[in-house]
């Protein structure tokens, strides 16, 4: 994805919780996070997925397309 206008994101946060996993699964192999990088790019990570992301803000938040390995398995969300 192209980062739409002017806005940008960047930096790190915990993911400390999410509606359809339950909250021990989240740090199964390594503490949750989800981070962007400011130019429209950034990684995702929880359970036992691991992924990059496509990104672009948005009026209301972020916007992104993942892909990424999930039990080694290549899953994408596109």
């Amino acid at each position: 994805m192209k980062q739409s206008g002017p806005r940008r994101l960047k930096g790190k946060w915990r993911i400390v919780e999410m509606s359809a996993w339950a909250v021990d699964h989240l740090d199964l192999v390594d503490p949750a996070y989800v981070e962007f990088d400011g130019r429209g790019h950034g990684e995702l990570a929880f359970g036992a997925l691991t992924a990059t992301l496509d990104c672009a803000t948005t009026p209301s938040g972020v916007d992104f397309d993942w892909h990424g390995f999930d039990e080694m398995d290549e899953v994408a969300r596109e």
